[in-house]
């Protein structure tokens, strides 16, 4: 979902996700996700071919399923993959 504009098309119909009301931003969760973060862009930077944006993070939602006792985040549990330049990626080990 992250290299191509959702302009023209509705990427959530086409990945079968559903959205979910935001708590703190004007923008849907995706509720399959175990862990959605609220961003507030705070600057944009023009890189040539590309621009990258820097937020802050407003708001968490982590399925609790995915925390311990104290409530640290246990993202070993979620089963996390991640795409870089075409290809999906397993989470690694801790280290």
């Amino acid at each position: 979902c992250g290299v191509r504009s959702g302009r023209d098309g509705d990427k959530f119909a086409a990945a079968g996700l559903t959205r979910a009301p935001a708590s703190k931003i004007a923008t849907p969760l995706v509720t399959e996700s175990p862990v959605n973060l609220e961003c507030r862009v705070t600057q944009v930077l023009e890189l040539g071919s590309h621009h990258m944006f820097l937020a802050e993070i407003v708001a968490v939602d982590v399925e609790e399923s995915l925390l311990d006792g104290s409530g640290k985040h246990c993202l070993d549990r979620a089963e996390l993959i991640h795409y870089t330049h075409g290809e999906y990626f397993a989470q690694g080990e801790k280290l």
